[in-house]
């Protein structure tokens, strides 16, 4: 599906649910607007990082490939199953799973929530703490190039994540068997790495931060060694 610099929307209404299978979309953003209890659900789809390619390999745009809008405050379901995306950008009403897929940052933040529309009101302490924030996040066997920002963290499992996670509600959830940088706010970890480090002197904590860490064959997307270890 080529967009030609545009946008490609969808609009579910309540309770329906779109499958794609084995797309690629390119040049422009995959908009989807959901209203309660929709679900979208990729499948072996790729979403170009940087939605093109210059003609020398680097991203056209850092601008996101997936934008999800639910309706109000009722929720919506995206699920992507072995697929590459660029940037995805959910509102606080959504649950994004993502299940052997690849995010890519392309440099900046991988998940975030959508730009809180200017008012002229102040918002509360509440709207303060999740601005801009994505809603209830699961990530399974996914390595996530860039920074994550999410209300809660419902499951992270053999999970790569090279940016700082950023979790608001971090009382319920949990993190296993994941690399999650240092600085990073999440909920309760079981044999995370760096995790280890933590508790031991301080030059052994900074040599196991340094030392323990994803190396990828190349961060580029379309190169043969794409996120390979």
């Amino acid at each position: 599906i080529d967009l030609q610099g545009g946008r490609g929307l969808i609009r579910l209404g309540q309770g329906a649910t779109l499958v794609l299978s084995g797309l690629l979309v390119r040049g422009g953003v995959l908009e989807v607007q959901a209203a309660d209890n929709a679900t979208l659900d990729l499948r072996h789809c790729t979403l170009v990082p940087g939605q093109d390619l210059l003609p020398d390999g680097q991203p056209s745009t850092t601008a996101p490939s997936l934008v999800v809008k639910g309706e109000k405050d009722g929720d919506c379901t995206v699920l992507l199953h072995r697929c590459i995306t660029g940037p995805v950008r959910t509102g606080r009403a959504t649950v994004l799973r993502l299940e052997d897929c690849i995010v890519d940052g392309l440099g900046g933040p991988a998940l975030q929530g959508l730009p809180t529309p200017p008012g002229p009101l102040l918002p509360s302490e509440e709207d303060l703490e999740a601005e801009g924030l994505t809603g209830t996040l699961h990530v399974l066997a996914s390595t996530v190039l860039g920074s994550v920002e999410t209300t809660v963290l419902e499951l992270a499992s053999d999970s790569l994540f090279t940016g700082r996670v950023n979790v608001v509600q971090r009382q319920k959830g949990c993190m296993r068997f994941c690399y999650v940088p240092p600085g990073s706010h999440v909920p309760q970890r079981f044999r995370c790495q760096p995790a280890y480090a933590e508790g031991t002197p301080e030059d052994v904590r900074q040599e196991i931060e340094r030392r323990v860490k994803p190396v990828f064959t190349s961060d580029r997307y379309l190169e043969p060694g794409y996120c390979q270890l």
